[in-house]
């Protein structure tokens, strides 16, 4: 039975095991609401004939539009890892307890 207190919840004895399986849990909602999201702009795309059928693969990305992919992935890798570096402390920073 999962241990409650105020701030987790623990399912599997391991917080280990919670927190990866939190970063599970996140990656798979990030990953269903793009999938939906790129589904949808595919098939306006391809029901509006607004781009030829090989286009999305030909794109390359402008500096700029890079930069911001670059940040985005930064960000989302953030939230991924917030699970662990909550349990570790800030990177850079000592464990508790390894003094």
């Amino acid at each position: 039975m999962p241990a409650l207190n105020s701030q987790t919840v623990q399912l599997c004895g391991d917080p280990n095991i919670d927190r990866l399986f939190a970063m599970v849990l996140a990656l798979g909602a990030e990953l269903t609401a793009v999938s939906e999201e790129l589904d949808t702009l595919k098939r306006v795309i391809t029901e509006q004939k607004l781009l030829a059928p090989d286009s999305l693969k030909r794109y390359r990305p402008s500096p700029d539009a890079q930069a911001e992919r670059d940040a985005a992935r930064s960000a989302f890798v953030a939230t991924l890892m917030a699970p662990f570096e909550q349990a570790i402390g800030a990177p850079g920073e000592a464990r508790a307890g390894a003094r």
